[in-house]
């Protein structure tokens, strides 16, 4: 082990977490427990309905209106909207009735969610369906959405410029695309909340010295690790397989090292005109995807409209 993956160890061992099988609430790493998989269906269709709740909570009291600065009900009204990422749809359904959609129409990469989110709708009388797929190949013809909505899903995608692209394939002319995804380089938002809380380590140690650093404090925690993390195909890395040489079990260990490269990538990929992310311009290969403009520009929220 090399000098600077001890001292990352150690680091990140000051604020160190060990998440609690019985408390994931509305993890995705619910689905990753024995209790879970090898229970009963009954209790299954528990499992996912209170999962799926916890995100409609979590959605109903802080409102996504608050990463846009702006009441966007008046842009999604009547809309018929993609959810990129759609989890358990319990976000979708408080998207659904906060705003006003005709329907909703979710993807994601795991059968259970898929599940999940298409009871929770049915339970709630929401006007849904949902799909397993993936960004970078929408199951969809061109221009089918109004709207598409993505909640910290960009960072996961196997490619940003693959699913910019289907994006704006997807979309309707003068449709919108309502973006949030977490910006690797704030304090807390390194993607390694299952073993640390230490602000800013990434801003510390590279992406290659953390994953390291992350899988042997994993390894090191034997069988309670495995059962939250593994078994899962989002896994936190919602639409990206793990490369073949990778333990499926520590998958996440690859997110530190990849955030790190996909948020550099999706300023490239949504910042649409020169001047915004410290005045370089968009790969041309991107461009397409991105003409029309940016409708608003926060700290990690890019709405980008296609043109009529």
């Amino acid at each position: 082990m090399s000098i600077t993956t001890r001292l990352a160890k150690a680091v990140m061992k000051l604020r160190e977490v060990t998440p609690d099988p019985a408390n994931t609430g509305g993890l995705q790493e619910v689905f990753n427990l024995r209790s879970f998989r090898e229970a009963p269906q009954a209790v299954r269709d528990e499992i996912m309905s209170q999962s799926s709740q916890a995100k409609y909570r979590e959605e109903v009291e802080y409102p996504w209106d608050a990463y846009f600065d702006i009441d966007i009900t008046a842009l999604l009204g009547g809309k018929h909207a993609l959810d990129l990422g759609c989890f358990n749809g319990g976000r979708g359904a408080a998207w659904y009735e906060r705003y006003r959609l005709s329907r909703i129409t979710g993807i994601d990469v795991d059968q259970v969610y898929i599940d999940a989110a298409t009871r929770f709708a049915a339970a709630h009388g929401i006007r849904a369906r949902y799909t397993v797929a993936q960004g970078e190949t929408l199951p969809f013809p061109d221009a089918s959405f109004d709207a598409i909505l993505s909640f910290d899903v960009l960072e996961h995608v196997r490619s940003v410029s693959a699913t910019m692209k289907e994006c704006y394939r997807v979309l309707k002319p003068g449709g919108l695309f309502l973006l949030v995804f977490p910006s690797y380089f704030q304090p807390n938002e390194h993607h390694l909340g299952m073993v640390t809380r230490f602000p800013g380590i990434q801003c510390l140690f590279s992406g290659r010295t953390l994953i390291r650093a992350y899988s042997e404090i994993l390894a090191e925690r034997g069988e309670s690790a495995r059962e939250i993390q593994g078994h899962s195909a989002r896994s936190r890395l919602a639409h990206h397989p793990p490369e073949p040489q990778a333990d499926p079990d520590h998958r996440p260990q690859y997110v530190a090292q990849r955030s790190e490269q996909v948020y550099r990538d999706a300023l490239d990929a949504v910042y649409v005109r020169t001047g915004h992310a410290g005045g370089n311009p968009a790969p041309p290969d991107l461009r397409t995807a991105e003409r029309g403009g940016a409708l608003v520009i926060g700290q990690s929220v890019i709405p980008l409209r296609r043109p009529i």
